[in-house]
């Protein structure tokens, strides 16, 4: 899996809980996570 895959995956809280890496984190780091997919998908979509 890599950066790629994931910003194309929907930024979603669910999907997030889905990934065995993610489920450790706290609610605000999984916020940040979800922030910067967002992010990088707005940017990669430009």
């Amino acid at each position: 899996m890599n950066c790629d895959f994931c910003c194309e995956k929907c930024a979603s809280r669910l999907y997030a809980r889905e990934v065995p890496i993610f489920e450790s984190l706290s609610e605000s780091e999984l916020d940040r996570i979800i922030d910067i997919r967002k992010h990088m998908a707005l940017k990669k979509g430009k």
